[in-house]
């Protein structure tokens, strides 16, 4: 009795060996190997000719890529540094005008940034829904209904808080190369 519980112990080891070799097998023949860019490829030798690219006259007609001999191996992203000093502009900072403020409008963007504050009225709130809406009348007598967060003015201003009755707009202007914010409160008129 205890004979075949090892036995069937030994038959199970002996299947997943057998299995293992024939997968490892059956892989070393189907899957070429592949060489990362920081290891040149290793060449082709005189032994083994090539199975995938058959010899052609014009190395426009290969569809393989070439391999680089270990000597004419260039890196794959050469280490780039950049400098300020050669007069190129901070990519992670906005364009600045030539006097160092930044522009008045920086992109065409909603129809209610090319107006001023003072230009636009506060006509009406839609207050009793989920996301409270704010109706503004341009000077040509457009009505536009906007919502939290939509642009406003000419001042890269957005509205911060919708409430019954008015709407809050932050206003952002640079001052001596820093960002200051001031905040306004349009009414409804009555």
């Amino acid at each position: 009795m205890n004979f075949n519980r090892y036995a069937s112990h030994l038959a199970y080891l002996a299947v997943g060996l057998a299995s293992l070799l024939l997968a490892v097998f059956i892989s070393s023949r189907v899957v070429r190997p592949s060489f990362s860019q920081e290891s040149p490829a290793p060449e082709a030798s005189a032994e083994s000719p090539s199975e995938e690219m058959p010899p052609s006259d014009s190395a426009e007609s290969t569809a393989g890529p070439a391999i680089i001999s270990g000597s004419e191996n260039v890196g794959f992203l050469e280490p780039y540094v950049f400098d300020l000093r050669e007069g190129r502009r901070n990519p992670f900072r906005p364009p600045q005008l030539i006097d160092g403020n930044l522009p008045d409008v920086v992109l065409p963007g909603t129809p209610l940034e090319r107006y001023e504050l003072d230009e636009l009225k506060l006509a009406g709130i839609m207050w009793d829904v989920k996301s409270p809406k704010a109706m503004i009348i341009d000077p040509q007598g457009e009505v536009h209904v906007i919502g939290k967060d939509d642009r406003i003015g000419r001042k890269r201003g957005y509205i911060a808080v919708i409430r019954e009755g008015e709407v809050v707009v932050v206003e952002t202007a640079s001052f001596n190369g820093e960002n200051t914010y001031s905040s306004r409160v349009l009414r409804i008129d009555k």
